[in-house]
């Protein structure tokens, strides 16, 4: 699938495709670039020529089909935190027991299923999605049409949804909107999903929505400032976009990111001037300059790296754990014994 944007905001003769090297249809791709080069605004266009295809002068798009072969019916702006169907406001833990508590009435008055049975398939659908996710549901109970959802961990503790922690009630949260939609054969559009996630459950959202794709032929376009979501996904899935003499362009990704230390992600992706606060990053240059202009034994050196060195987590000569301030030593250490032969 090739979408094309003739004219429209920030864009000109804009071109955007969904596929792999090979050319078949990816379930999952991912934004990225530095602000002001329209991550957003792309999926507000996808969004806007799904509801006004009439609009035709603005946009054109080839069909696009799923890895099995069948045709997008669909398309949904999920952002849980702020495309909720339901009139949820920012209550989450009324979000979290609302959104089961329609899927779990779904399973029992629509496909016939027992509480057990229809919290049992709940569960499946969890662990299905999010296989190392260690919670579980326990019991729904509805009282004065108040509803609660008790949760049990693999420690057998049970306790109720407000005290899921952040992360736990976005993924639940995103899990049970995206079977309340129905979302199959669906373009799922989703803009920073990282927000109020900590970095371990970013990657966590990336495998949700990803295994959600696979199993239900849909495609997940995604918008990020997050490397850790980089950092999960492959390549060819991401669509770097860069300003240029010409407008907005997509750069894609020949070399494999798999490995890349989040620093390098920030520098290439994001394009970081530090990655570190400026000061330390301007003491360490100024370490190495007078190094290399031989002013490496007057006392101003001395003092300057010796509070750099326990600052950046010196233990011994023998160990650091700033990368930065190896470098140093190791320039340092064969300076002085170019000095002493």
């Amino acid at each position: 699938m090739k979408f094309k944007i003739k004219e429209w905001r920030i864009f000109n003769d804009f071109e955007i495709d969904f596929c792999d090297r090979n050319g078949n249809p990816l379930n999952l791709v991912v934004l990225a670039g530095v602000n002001g080069t329209g991550k957003s605004t792309v999926l507000e266009a996808l969004y806007f020529y799904s509801h006004n295809k009439e609009k035709s002068k603005l946009f054109s798009v080839d069909e696009y089909k799923t890895s099995n072969g069948t045709s997008i019916e669909n398309l949904f702006f999920l952002n849980p935190k702020k495309t909720l169907k339901f009139d949820f406001r920012d209550d989450f833990t009324t979000a979290i027991n609302e959104a089961i508590k329609h899927y779990f009435d779904k399973k029992i008055y629509e496909d016939n299923l027992t509480a057990k049975h229809a919290i049992k398939d709940i569960n499946n659908k969890i662990f299905k999605l999010i296989p190392d996710f260690n919670i579980k549901i326990n019991e729904i109970i509805v009282e004065n049409k108040t509803v609660k959802i008790g949760f049990i961990n693999d420690w057998n503790h049970t306790f109720f949804a407000e005290e899921l922690a952040s992360g736990e009630e976005l993924l639940l949260q995103t899990i049970f909107l995206l079977h309340f939609y129905d979302a199959k054969n669906s373009i799922i559009l989703v803009d920073e999903p990282e927000e109020s996630l900590h970095p371990n459950w970013q990657t966590k959202i990336v495998n949700l929505y990803r295994n959600y794709a696979k199993a239900n032929d849909c495609l997940v376009v995604m918008a990020t400032h997050s490397p850790f979501i980089l950092s999960a996904v492959k390549s060819e899935q991401i669509r770097l976009l860069k300003r240029t003499p010409e407008g907005i362009k997509i750069e894609k990704i020949e070399e494999e990111i798999n490995g890349w230390t989040i620093e390098r992600i920030l520098q290439y992706f994001m394009e970081t001037d530090h990655v570190r606060d400026p000061k330390t990053d301007k003491e360490i240059a100024e370490l190495f300059e007078m190094m290399k202009s031989g002013n490496f034994n007057n006392d101003s050196f001395k003092e300057r790296f010796a509070v750099l060195e326990q600052r950046l987590g010196y233990a011994d000569r023998l160990s650091y754990t700033d990368k930065d301030m190896v470098s140093l030593r190791m320039e340092l250490n064969r300076l002085q014994k170019n000095e002493d032969n």
